[in-house]
């Protein structure tokens, strides 16, 4: 809330990789403090959509698996582990690398920034989209700990606890440990599968030694989570009387079946009937080291240094059905080293910054596939098969940057950047067999294919802006922009030799242009943002259907670039403090243009117009806040609704793969006693809207749509115990 002058409390961000005023920064971004992520309960990165305008986070490939994030429209329309996202995620400075890495929980957290646009001068590679940056709290010379324990509905439970320590008069360490363990909202019917639900552990120990002249701060974190993969849901498209495709309202009312006769036979939106015995385990450590020296009065040096671990087995039932029709193996191991090195300063009116940037990363892909292992026994004209898939892809990357920020006028300000960024990829990936023989479910494995390619990319991204501060507390901005998405190769499964091949796609290039105004209202009370933007997008990956090879094999869905997509919308952002007890926020984007310009895919599909995936034309959302004093302490009483237009889950704009407009609400009842400690009663997702996170199209394939269920209704009960200094 506001202090007792009912203002709002000044924003600083690091939007710019320093310290500024929000108003200053010519650039579209939401920051999120500590107080406001507590007051709305917000745990995890899924959760930052409500919060920020034109910002869709939700589940990928099932609970556990990265996550879909898009901003403004752009984002990652694939589901391959082994891709980058156009949105990256920074980690206390540190780029998270492939999409394995783009999950957060938000505990111990300072802030969130989420930047919207391209941020390729300063963030580089695979920013073209935005950025999201998290930022922990560091060690303070202080003594103080937390404790934090919860359980809720679905088992949910939760411990967390934080210990500060000042060891020196110049050091001091912070560790923090947490512990989630629930289960998911859906319910599986099928007695033999084993409940659903995840384990989460996570550590994080900071060393900090400060001088005036000289910072460290040395990171360690680990995170272990396993369970049970939340299941698909079902949706078979097919009429079997007649071998036809249903209507897409039949379908999604569950009265078809798949390619095989199954229907799940509930009425239930949350019910499934899945053999899911789907393990899911993650292990993840990482080092991290930052050096600041203040050269002296005008000029400083940055240092970052990390190296990031990422394991991850995960299961899926495909066939989202009772039987075992098609079942995913996926394990990989994600390597990530990066260094950058950065010098800042200032001279009379002119800001300045330039540094370089070296990444590298592996990641090694075995995978398999089983398909039709029922029907095995059959032999070897049953069609089932078993493929093992193994891909190494291999990133060098390498960056140059510089950015200016010059004052033209006491009033005016000037920005210009510039970014050049080398990078090599390599791809190596051989396929294993395994066939029916001779009647028996064993079958024979044999070799069936290798290949290996690489590619080299150059990448000049840079940016031009200008601001103009009309008044003390109101600015002006416009600016144009350029990010690039880094080409790849497809990590997922490729049926043939000769797709395998033509695995590679090339990168991507976003143009933006934005213009935006910033400004404080009624004497600080209120703050308002607005900005609207056009985007123009060459050679956007899309993941596209594509004719296999294979005879009588479906149609493939892999990464490719199309030609042109135009992007443009609206968004805002307004918070008032009302009183020194009431406050009221609120965000809403509109894009009514994000469509493929003219292409039609090599299945001859005209996409033409089609509607960006994970793209809603509008998004809102509002919370309230409100402070009830007592003799001992107060009452925090806050409500936050978030509504969502019609979204398309792929490029096909398929009436069977879309979510339809929904509005999620979730409230929460806060009781502080004398600032020690503070019980909060939850719930989340209130009115239990029922909608989904995912659509997956498998038609051609199985005969069904795949689902994951967006989480239902639940309660949460939170008791937090401060102590300290």
């Amino acid at each position: 809330m506001a202090d007792a002058d009912d203002k709002l409390e000044v924003i600083e961000v690091s939007a710019q990789k320093r310290l500024q005023n929000i108003k200053e920064v010519a650039i579209s971004v939401t920051s999120l403090s500590q107080k406001k992520l507590l007051d709305n309960n917000i745990q995890d990165s899924y959760q930052l959509s409500s919060l920020s305008p034109n910002v869709l986070i939700s589940e990928n490939a099932g609970a556990g698996s990265p996550p879909a994030v898009t901003i403004r429209g752009v984002g990652l329309i694939d589901y391959n582990t082994s891709n980058t996202s156009p949105i990256s995620f920074y980690f206390d400075d540190v780029v998270n690398g492939s999409v394995n890495n783009q999950f957060a929980e938000l505990f111990d957290i300072q802030r969130v920034e989420i930047l919207r646009g391209p941020q390729g001068t300063l963030f580089g590679r695979n920013t073209s989209g935005g950025a999201i940056l998290f930022f922990s709290n560091e060690p303070e010379q202080v003594f103080s700990a937390y404790v934090k324990g919860g359980i809720g509905t679905d088992a949910y439970q939760k411990l967390e606890t934080m210990l500060n320590l000042p060891l020196t008069e110049n050091s001091a360490s912070r560790l923090v440990l947490q512990y989630v363990d629930f289960d998911f909202s859906a319910t599986n019917n099928l007695t033999v599968a084993p409940q659903e639900g995840l384990k989460r552990q996570s550590l994080r120990w900071q060393y900090g030694f400060n001088t005036e002249t000289f910072k460290l701060n040395l990171k360690l974190s680990a995170a272990d989570w396993r369970g049970i993969s939340q299941p698909y849901g079902h949706t078979g498209v097919l009429d079997l009387t007649t071998g036809e495709r249903c209507e897409a309202t039949e379908a999604l009312n569950g009265r078809c079946t798949d390619a095989f006769g199954f229907n799940d036979g509930s009425s239930k939106f949350r019910d499934v009937s899945v053999d899911n015995d789907s393990p899911h385990k993650t292990d993840q450590a990482g080092i991290r080291l930052k050096l600041d020296w203040q050269l002296n009065p005008n000029v400083s040096m940055t240092s970052i240094s990390a190296i990031n671990n990422l394991e991850r087995k995960h299961q899926i039932h495909c066939d989202a059905s009772s039987r075992e029709i098609c079942v995913g193996y996926f394990d990989l191991e994600d390597l990530t080293y990066s260094q950058e090195l950065r010098v800042s300063g200032k001279i009379a009116e002119l800001n300045w910054i330039t540094g370089i940037f070296l990444f590298k990363e592996q990641i090694e892909q075995q995978n398999s596939i089983d398909l039709l292992r029922e029907f095995r026994a059959l032999g070897p004209t049953s069609g089932a098969a078993q493929y093992f898939y193994n891909n190494i892809i291999e990133t060098e990357s390498k960056a140059i940057f510089a950015q200016t920020d010059y004052k033209l006028t006491p009033l005016t300000t000037a920005t210009f950047g510039l970014r050049y960024n080398n990078e090599q990829l390599s791809f190596t990936s051989d396929t294993d067999l395994n066939a029916p023989i001779n009647n028996t479910i064993e079958g024979v494995t044999f070799p069936f294919w290798a290949v290996k390619d690489k590619q080299q990319n150059s990448q000049w991204s840079g940016k031009l802006a200008l601001s103009h501060k009309v008044s003390e507390n109101w600015i002006l901005y416009g600016s144009a922009s350029n990010g690039v998405k880094s080409g790849g190769f497809n990590g997922g499964f490729l049926f043939t030799q000769e797709e395998a091949e033509n695995a590679a796609y090339g990168p991507e290039t976003l143009y933006s242009y934005e213009i935006g105004s910033k400004a404080d209202l009624w004497e600080n009370k209120a703050r308002i943002a607005f900005s609207a933007f056009y985007y123009d997008y060459r050679n956007q990956q899309v993941f596209i259907n594509q004719p296999s090879l294979a005879p009588n094999a479906p149609n493939l869905q892999l990464l490719k670039n199309i030609p042109k997509s135009t992007i443009s919308g609206i968004e805002s952002e307004f918070e008032w403090q009302v009183s020194s007890n009431f406050n009221i926020n609120v965000v809403a984007g509109y894009i009514p243009t994000a469509k493929f310009d003219e292409y039609i895919d090599p299945t001859g599909k005209q996409l033409s117009n089609n509607r960006q995936p994970f793209t809603p034309e509008f998004q809102m959302s509002a919370g309230i806040g409100y402070q009830y004093e007592l003799t001992h302490g107060y009452i925090m009483f806050n409500l936050l609704a978030r509504y969502q237009s019609k979204i398309y889950f792929d490029q096909n704009q398929s009436a069977y793969t879309q979510q339809p407009a929904y509005t999620l609400w979730d409230t929460n009842v806060t009781y502080h006693a004398n600032n020690d400690w503070h019980m909060m009663l939850s719930i989340k997702n209130a009115l239990d809207e029922k909608y989904d996170t995912l659509r997956f199209d498998l038609m051609d394939f199985l005969g069904l749509v795949n689902s994951n269920k967006g989480e239902g209704k639940r309660i949460l009960l939170e008791l937090n115990y401060e102590f300290g200094d």
